[in-house]
C-alpha cells in the first residue's frame, strides 16, 4: 500500500458540518466570519508544483498516476493547514484568460496573534499562497493554478489584502461555492497593481537615496584614542588625529582639518566603540558607546556621554573600557533611514502599501481621490475645547479624506493642537495615528498636548537617550504604567465629579417635602386668588348698574 493511499483516509475526507462563527481580529479591528470555500486544481502543473515545493521533485514522480497526485495534494493542503478554520488574506491580482474570471491570492496571515500559523507551517518557517482562478458568480470556488511555501513577511496584510477565516476543502468531493457576500468585498477592492507608480517616478527616487547614502558616508570617521578619563556617563578621550582614517583603513587617512568638519557635524550622534582596528572580520565586534557631547580640537578630546546600559554596566563592574581603541561614527541614523526608505519603494513597486491608492498621489497629490464626506464635530466631542474653528476645520477635513491632507501653517497657529485632535478622533472611531518627525521634539510636543483619555494609548517609538521629557512616559517600559496611572486619576476626577452631584441631588432630596408642601400652599392660593378676582369682577358689574338705578 503506498502513502498516497494510505492518507487517502485523513480527516480532510470528513470535516465537520460548516457553521458561521464570528471572531474579533483585533489589529485588524474587524470581526470576521468563518466560511468554508471550496478548491479545485487546475490540472497536474498546479498539484505538481505544490508536491514539488513541499516535499521536492521526486515526490512529485512516485506518483505516476494523476488521481494518486491529487490526493496527495491534498492531502498536503490538510496537513499544512489542518481542519480549523485559518486567516486568510485574498487580493485581486489581475482580470483572468476568459470574460467574466479573475485571478485571486490567497497568503495565510502571519502578522495576527489571535490567530497561530498552523503547526507545521510554523514548524517550517513559511506560510503557504495561493494563486487561482475565480468565476464572477463564485461557481465551483478557487480553480488553483499555483500553490507554494512564502517566507513569513509575505503573510503581512496591506492595502489591497481582505481578511477572511477560511477552511479550504477540496471541490471534487464538496461543490462548495464562494459566498456572494465573499464576492461582493472582493469586487469593492482594486486589483494589486492598478495603482502603482511609474519606472520614472521611482529611478528619481532611486537616485534621490543613492546621493542621500553617499552624503551620509561622507560623514563617516575612524579615530584611535590612546587615554580616557571621566566618571558617571560623561567620558574625554583623548585621540590620535594624525591617524584618523574613513573606515579604519590607512588607504582612507582623513586630513586634520576634514576630520574635524567630521566631528563637529556628527555632534549628539552615536559613536561605536571598537577594541581593535575596525576592519574585515572584526567588523562585527563593536559595542554602541554614546552620543557626542562635545568637541575640543585644540586638545585633540572628544567627550561622550554613555549609552545608559552601558554606563550600568561600568558601575555594575560587569565591563570595563578598553584603555586603547577606536572611536567609529557612521550616520547610522541616517543609513538607517535611507534603508527604510529602500525598503518602501520596494514595497511601492510591489504595490504592497497599507493605502492601495498610494501610488496614484504620492508623486502627484492632484490624484488624491476627492472628499465627498462631511464630518462635523460638536464642541463636545473635541478632546482640546481650546480648538478654534480652522483647527476644528482641519480636523473635520482629515476625518473625512480617504488619502491625504496637507496643513500648512506659520508657528504659532496650532498645528501641533490639531495633530493631538486628530489622534483622538481617530483613537475615538477605532482606528491608529502613526506620528513621525525628523526632530525628536516635535513628537514629544503632541505627546504633550494629548490631554489624558482612556481611549488615547499612545506609545513613543525611539532612542530612550533621544526622547524628550515630554516624551519619556510614553516610552515602551513605562507606557503601561502612565496609563494606568492617568487613567486612575481621571476615574477619580470623575467620581469626584459624580460624589458631588449626588451630594447635590441628597440636597434636594431631603429639601423634596418642603418643596411639595410649598406646592400644593401655592396651588391652593392661586385658586383662591381666581376666585377672589372672579367676586371682585361681579362686585365691579353690579356697582355699575346701581349708580344707574
Amino acid at each position: 500500500m503506498n502513502n498516497a493511499k494510505i492518507l487517502t483516509n485523513r480527516p480532510y475526507n470528513t470535516p465537520e458540518p460548516s457553521v458561521t462563527t464570528s471572531f474579533q481580529a483585533n489589529s485588524l479591528n474587524i470581526k470576521i466570519d468563518s466560511q468554508d470555500w471550496g478548491y479545485v486544481f487546475l490540472g497536474s502543473p498546479a498539484i505538481d508544483s505544490l508536491i514539488s515545493n513541499i516535499e521536492g521533485q521526486a515526490a512529485v514522480e512516485s506518483y505516476p498516476d494523476y488521481r494518486e497526485r491529487r490526493e496527495r495534494a491534498n492531502e498536503l493542503i490538510f496537513d499544512l493547514l489542518g481542519q480549523e478554520p485559518r486567516l486568510v488574506y485574498v487580493r485581486r491580482k489581475e482580470p483572468g484568460r476568459d470574460p467574466g474570471e479573475e485571478i485571486w491570492d490567497l497568503t495565510i496571515a502571519t502578522d495576527q496573534d489571535d490567530f497561530q500559523l498552523p503547526a507545521r507551517l510554523e514548524k517550517l518557517g513559511k506560510t503557504l499562497g495561493f494563486r487561482a482562478v475565480v468565476q464572477q458568480d463564485g461557481r465551483d470556488g478557487l480553480k488553483v493554478l499555483s500553490a507554494r511555501l512564502l517566507q513569513l513577511s509575505q503573510g503581512n496584510a496591506d492595502g489591497y489584502a481582505v481578511p477572511y477565516r477560511l477552511r479550504l476543502l477540496p471541490n471534487h468531493k464538496y461543490h462548495i461555492d464562494i459566498p456572494p457576500t465573499a464576492l461582493a468585498r472582493m469586487a469593492a477592492m482594486p486589483i494589486c497593481g492598478d495603482h502603482l507608480p511609474t519606472e520614472a517616478h521611482l529611478r528619481i527616487w532611486e537616485v534621490f537615496l543613492q546621493i542621500e547614502e553617499k552624503i551620509a558616508k561622507a560623514r563617516q570617521f575612524c579615530v584611535p584614542f590612546f587615554s580616557h578619563n571621566g566618571f558617571g556617563r560623561r567620558i574625554s578621550f583623548e585621540i590620535d588625529v594624525a591617524s584618523a582614517t574613513l573606515d579604519g583603513s590607512d588607504e582612507n587617512s582623513l586630513a586634520v582639518e576634514n576630520f574635524w568638519e567630521r566631528v563637529k557635524r556628527a555632534k549628539n550622534e552615536e559613536l561605536k566603540l571598537f577594541e581593535t582596528t575596525p576592519t574585515g572580520q572584526n567588523w562585527r565586534n563593536s559595542r554602541l558607546l554614546g552620543t557626542i557631547e562635545e568637541v575640543v580640537p585644540n586638545s585633540c578630546i572628544i567627550r561622550v556621554s554613555l549609552e545608559r546600559d552601558l554606563a550600568d554596566y561600568m558601575a555594575e563592574g560587569r565591563y570595563q573600557l578598553p584603555a586603547t581603541g577606536f572611536l567609529f561614527f557612521e550616520a547610522v541614523g541616517d543609513i538607517q533611514q535611507i534603508k527604510r526608505k529602500k525598503e518602501a519603494l520596494a514595497q511601492l513597486r510591489q504595490g504592497r502599501t497599507q493605502n492601495p491608492y498610494l501610488g496614484n498621489f504620492l508623486f502627484d497629490a492632484s490624484q488624491a481621490r476627492p472628499i465627498l464626506k462631511t464630518v462635523e464635530l460638536r464642541p463636545e466631542d473635541l478632546l482640546l475645547s481650546s480648538a478654534n474653528p480652522s483647527q476644528k476645520a482641519a480636523v473635520e477635513m482629515v476625518l473625512a479624506a480617504e488619502d491625504l491632507v496637507v496643513i500648512q501653517g506659520p508657528p504659532g497657529t496650532g498645528k501641533t493642537t490639531v495633530i493631538a485632535e486628530i489622534c483622538y478622533q481617530v483613537a475615538l472611531r477605532g482606528g491608529r495615528t502613526l506620528i513621525t518627525s525628523q526632530a525628536n521634539l516635535a513628537v514629544d510636543n503632541v505627546l504633550s498636548r494629548l490631554v489624558h483619555n482612556p481611549v488615547i494609548r499612545a506609545v513613543r517609538k525611539g532612542n530612550a537617550e533621544r526622547v524628550g521629557v515630554q516624551g519619556q512616559p510614553f516610552l515602551e517600559d513605562r507606557v503601561i504604567g502612565t496609563w494606568l496611572e492617568n487613567t486612575a486619576t481621571d476615574c477619580e476626577k470623575n467620581l469626584a465629579q459624580r460624589l458631588d452631584n449626588v451630594r447635590v441631588l441628597q440636597q434636594l432630596l431631603a429639601a423634596s417635602q418642603r418643596f411639595t408642601t410649598y406646592l400644593k400652599v401655592e396651588e391652593v392660593f392661586k385658586g383662591e386668588q381666581n376666585v377672589l378676582q372672579t367676586r371682585k369682577a361681579n362686585l365691579s358689574k353690579w356697582a355699575g348698574k346701581f349708580i344707574i338705578m
